[in-house]
């Protein structure tokens, strides 16, 4: 009934169920206010109801008050005095009919939708029964806005599961949904915090429109709008694992809010976020209710109910199995307890006497009776080895597809019986054996909101009873396949974040259950698909942690020179770097390659990908000399090894172009990326990815060489093109748009670099959200370009505003923080705050020693802008001095032939005439001068300013 009353509500029809009314209230007194006021009374027709008084009254009110009456039939005959009305066929579990449903759209008012919804709410378990801790939950609810439902503390049950907390939150969640009691419903499978962020961040793409690239931003966003908003929600965090996973995480507490969590855990801190309430067994009432409602059509069944309740420890997981092994063995409950008693002698002499405090001996039994049955039914002898299978993985949801993948199929063909002689296993088949395995309630089936099963849900209980009961052996192989079958059915791009997070589960399950078959004389591939995974989903903190977990894991079963132990390193070098410390990433990446070079050989093709990784990062970290160096010997080797046209030779020289380019040889970097899209055209295709994110490199280069004419005539013609080919919301093509706006900009068309950034933010804020990386960076170009405009004031506003923006969202530290706060500095001491803009840098020059090095480009930009303010503050012999430690820092560290160098070199010399020495100031201004010209170009906009500031001088010198 409770798919009839989902189905209809879903399609916007006001549905109320008389198995709502809580335990205590008075059914009579209920059921004639609901009946007067309803719109129709649908009778769901089955032999229970037929004899039942209470639908009888029902029809009998419902037609003395002119209410139409509407039957469909579920089960059995037509009911006598409703055999003259048109009756809705709703056998073998179909649903009403569009025309059936039309009807009572124009009869009920229709149900306000529930307008976002994010996870499945298990259906109803059959004749769920109403328990007293129902009512402590919905006035939890009530008063506080947050109910936690732990597993009772009493007796050997202490923490268990199977007591019915999932059921009880899912009947709420069904209650409030199916009577329009909300507008927002959030359902997560809460067993790490990963999931949890993810499933936040899921709703809160749905709501916003906008999926943000890092999870962790979504979810936050979410939250923040759960504070703000007027809608109606409820959060479920069903088996929470960890009640630390849910700190900095829980829903706000709000006037329209509600949360429920779901948990074996008892901590005391979980007290001060909610009403905890502990749901235990079933009384022996209530125990009596639940059979006699299941056994209302043949109540012949219920002879020695309540010694069979006794028997199964009033469990309520343990009394559905019996249900279900009693209607598909047609037994009565006493033939039942003869079974249960046989199974429990031989089940004493396997197991020890005292099991663990989780466990309970009743309810194993009971599940091994009904896994018995299940394994008879046909196919006969598939469904115990798929439970074995099933018993290794996220009891929450085990993805669907993975029943079908190849994997599952071959193991289940192996292990039947008779498997030399018998026929293969199909696909079919095993969907077959998942059939039993329902009708024996040792599964359930979760579906989407169209119908369709997405996952498949085992009870914890149910698991740990398959794994005591088999051999060590079959447990091996069935974790193999199920390994086997996730990396099978894990799509290439993790497009569908709910599953890309049931994946990751299911290995996390897999390897709580199982870790030591995953490792054999290598690590399988599930374990490194699963941490990098996490990086793709951009919580990249989680994916170092996962890496670096994983190493130890491979150094110790594997050894420390093993392949697999060295590429897991490989990887948490990688997510090291994304999450920002490239100079951690850097240092590490020297010592794997060395490591690597030692295990493997020179010339594997895994220690040439390190080499090129430790060359990134030594240029991400500021060593871009460094950078050069590495990758050039490199390039050498992969001639050498790979051949000239190889896709990695070919990036090593993409990498190389970009870093000659940093370093302050934007020229060179020119002449390299022109000769690389020459090469990517005739080896790749002139349209292909790679062909255009290189012709846009190109056009960058050109612009920063000098060239902007040309760099914006690049673009003009490029953008068109990777519309075309990739889209015009493609990262790449608007990557191109903001260079094309930067170029237009520095060709001296100011006001057309505001309108292209313009634009292009409204794009990023509709496709990518207020808070990604690339918004905040064009919300940053964009202010530079007003201030560029004029309109100064405005720009430290929006940078202001901005800095706070990237703290939140990238953290305090992050490189890209720092250089929101660098740019909030500069545009300061633009609009003449000179004291204010001194303490930012001087605040900021500290964080970046502190986080970046005392070398690093950044960090010595921040000490030039520092020697500027002294000279502006009206201190130039101070500047000089500023300007020539600088100066040495940077023919250091960049070159003496670094752009910044000679920037450095040129600011010295203004300085310098400041001071009253012009006379020094024109000789250095005339050597840097030629030293512009030849680096940058007659034309470059440096070349230009050291012209001006020489002109300026000589007059000076004159006087």
């Amino acid at each position: 009934m409770h798919r009839l009353v989902g189905s209809l509500a879903r399609s916007g029809v006001d549905v109320w169920a008389d198995d709502e009314i809580p335990t205590g209230e008075r059914w009579e007194q209920v059921l004639r206010e609901r009946v007067t006021s309803c719109s129709a009374l649908l009778v769901v027709m089955s032999p229970a109801a037929a004899v039942s008084r209470w639908v009888a009254r029902e029809v009998d009110l419902a037609q003395r008050a002119g209410k139409p009456v509407l039957p469909l039939r579920l089960r059995g005959d037509i009911i006598l005095g409703l055999d003259e009305i048109q009756v809705e066929d709703v056998r073998d579990g179909r649903m009403p009919g569009a025309a059936f449903v039309q009807r009572l759209r124009g009869q009920a008012p229709l149900r306000r939708m529930v307008r976002h919804a994010v996870g499945p709410v298990p259906n109803g378990a059959a004749c769920f029964q109403q328990r007293t801790v129902a009512a402590d939950l919905d006035a939890a609810l009530a008063a506080r806005g947050t109910a936690i439902l732990t597993g009772s503390s009493a007796q050997i049950l202490s923490g268990l599961g199977g007591v019915g907390k999932t059921q009880l939150a899912a009947a709420v969640a069904r209650r409030l949904r199916d009577n329009a009691q909300l507008d927002i419903l959030v359902w997560i499978n809460a067993q790490s915090r990963s999931a949890i962020v993810t499933g936040y961040a899921q709703i809160g793409a749905e709501i916003t429109g906008v999926d943000q690239a890092d999870p962790a931003y979504g979810a936050a966003a979410f939250l923040a709008y759960l504070g703000v908003a007027t809608a109606r929600w409820l959060v479920v965090l069903d088996d929470l694992a960890d009640p630390s996973d849910l700190d900095g995480w829980w829903p706000p507490a709000t006037q329209g809010g509600q949360v429920i969590v779901t948990t074996r855990r008892r901590d005391a801190s979980l007290r001060s976020h909610g009403v905890v309430l502990p749901v235990g067994l079933f009384t022996p009432w209530e125990a009596r209710a639940y059979l006699a409602e299941q056994f209302a059509e043949d109540p012949a069944r219920l002879d020695e109910a309540d010694d069979l309740a006794a028997d199964l420890g009033y469990l309520p997981l343990a009394l559905a199995q019996a249900v279900a092994y009693i209607f598909d063995g047609d037994l009565t409950c006493a033939e039942y307890r003869v079974r249960f008693s046989d199974q429990h002698n031989a089940f004493a002499a396997l197991v020890s006497a005292s099991l663990p405090d989780d466990y309970s001996r009743p309810s194993a039994i009971a599940l091994t009776l009904s896994v018995e049955a299940a394994d008879q039914l046909a196919p006969r002898g598939l469904a115990r080895p798929l439970s074995v299978l099933l018993s290794l993985l996220n009891p929450n949801g085990v993805p669907i597809e993975l029943m079908s993948a190849r994997a599952t199929v071959d193991f289940l063909t192996a292990v039947q019986p008779n498997a030399s002689t018998a026929e293969p296993v199909t696909a079919g088949v095993t969907r077959d054996a998942i059939a039993c395995l329902v009708r024996l309630n040792l599964v359930v089936l979760d579906e989407d909101a169209t119908g369709n099963t997405r996952s498949v849900r085992v009870h914890a209980l149910v698991q740990r009873s398959m794994r005591d009961q088999t051999s060590p052996d079959l447990l091996a192989r069935a974790a193999r396949a199920a390994a086997d079958g996730i990396v099978e059915i894990w799509p290439e791009i993790d497009r569908d974040v709910a599953l890309a997070q049931s994946l990751r589960s299911n290995v996390d399950a897999l390897r709580s259950h199982a870790e030591g078959s995953l490792w054999t004389t290598e690590a399988h591939t599930v374990l490194v698909q699963a941490g990098y995974s996490l990086g793709s989903a951009g919580l990249l903190q989680a994916a170092t942690a996962y890496f670096d977990q994983l190493t130890t894991d491979a150094s110790w079963r594997l050894g420390a020179g093993h392949r697999d132990t060295l590429l897991s390193r490989a990887y948490s070098v990688r997510w090291r770097g994304e999450s920002g410390d490239a100079a951690g990433a850097a240092a590490d990446a020297e010592v794997l390659v060395a490591d690597l070079v030692g295990s493997l050989g020179p010339d594997d093709p895994d220690v040439l990908a390190a080499r090129s990784n430790l060359a990134r990062w030594r240029g991400e970290a500021g060593d871009l000399r460094g950078a050069i160096e590495a990758n050039r010997a490199l390039l050498a080797d992969q001639v050498r090894i790979l051949g000239a046209d190889h896709g990695e030779t070919l990036s090593t020289r993409n990498n190389i172009a970009h870093s000659r380019a940093r370093a302050g040889d934007p020229a060179g970097a020119v002449a390299e990326f022109e000769a690389l899209v020459d090469d990517y055209s005739r080896v790749l295709g002139p349209q292909s990815y790679r062909t255009l994110t290189i012709r846009g490199s190109l056009a960058r280069w050109r612009g920063v060489a000098g060239d902007v004419p040309g760099a914006v005539a690049a673009y003009r013609t490029l953008v068109p093109d990777q519309i075309a080919v990739l889209g015009p919301d493609h990262p790449i093509t608007m990557r191109s748009r903001s260079n094309l706006a930067s170029m237009i900009g520095e060709g001296g068309d100011v006001a057309g670099a505001v309108l292209g950034f313009e634009e292009l933010l409204d794009d990023q804020l509709r496709i990518l959200g207020s808070d990604h990386p690339d918004t905040l960076a064009t919300r940053g170009n964009l202010a530079s370009w007003r201030g560029e405009a004029g309109d100064v004031g405005k720009a430290v506003n929006e940078f202001e505003a901005l800095a706070a923006d990237f703290a939140r969202v990238m953290g305090v530290d992050h490189p890209q923080t720092l250089t929101g706060r660098g740019n909030l500095a500069y545009w300061r001491q633009r609009a003449g705050d000179l004291s204010g803009a001194a303490v930012a840098f001087a605040r900021l020059l500290s964080d970046r020693v502190r986080v970046l090095g005392a070398d690093h480009p950044d960090t010595l930009w921040n000490r030039a802008n520092l020697a500027t303010l002294l000279g502006d503050a009206g201190d130039p012999g101070a500047a000089v001095q500023a300007f020539q430690e600088v100066l040495s820092d940077r023919i250091r560290v960049l070159g003496a032939d670094h752009p910044e160098t000679l920037s450095t070199r040129s600011s010295l010399a203004f300085w310098r005439a400041e001071s009253g020495d012009p006379a020094s100031a024109v000789a250095e201004f005339e050597a840097v001068l030629g030293d512009l010209v030849r680096v940058c170009g007659p034309d470059h906009p440096a070349t230009h300013e050291a012209q001006n500031r020489l002109v300026l001088c000589r007059q000076q010198l004159d006087r």
